[in-house]
């Protein structure tokens, strides 16, 4: 398993979830994510990126669809749950 993401790793990943998108949407990369699409670092460990907005039933699906389990997959869906739960909080 590859744990650094290069540039061209992030924009196919990108790429790959345009093909699931019915319209554009605008995203805000940002660490590690924002600073390699920039060239200022070599790779990154993950992709951080902020979506404006969203749906939140769509994100879900997605996310368990294609999420990898390097650690514990009760834990990642927990934190996507908790990540879900301040989306609604928040209004978003």
């Amino acid at each position: 398993m590859e744990y650094r993401i290069a540039k061209q790793g992030l924009l196919d990943s990108l790429g790959a979830w345009n093909g699931f998108l019915k319209r554009k949407v605008h995203l805000v990369a940002c660490g590690g994510t924002a600073l390699t699409l920039l060239d200022i670092k070599a790779s990154t460990k993950d992709i951080d990126i902020l979506v404006p907005e969203i749906d939140i039933a769509r994100l879900s699906r997605r996310f368990k669809e294609t999420a990898s389990y390097d650690v514990s997959e009760d834990k990642v869906n927990n934190n996507l749950e908790h990540f879900i739960r301040l989306l609604k909080k928040e209004g978003l």
